[in-house]
């Protein structure tokens, strides 16, 4: 029973090492090729950032996060 318990402090404990890390981390800016794109759409706003080569990518972030997470 005591291993686990170690074994639980230390995944605990890492895993809030990585959240100072991560909240600390500075966001590296988007290459000059991207652009903002505002679409009104239903009442509201659409917040896109467009760029890059190749086949099209939608990625779709997370609620109470922002594309630059």
């Amino acid at each position: 029973m005591r291993n686990g318990f170690a074994a639980t402090l230390l995944v605990l404990g890492s895993i809030a090492a990585l959240g100072w890390q991560s909240a600390a981390a500075q966001i590296a800016p988007f290459p000059a090729g991207f652009h903002i794109r505002r679409i009104a759409t239903n009442g509201m706003t659409l917040y896109t950032r467009i760029g890059g080569t190749g086949p099209a990518v939608v990625l779709l972030h997370g609620y109470g996060e922002t594309g630059d997470m």
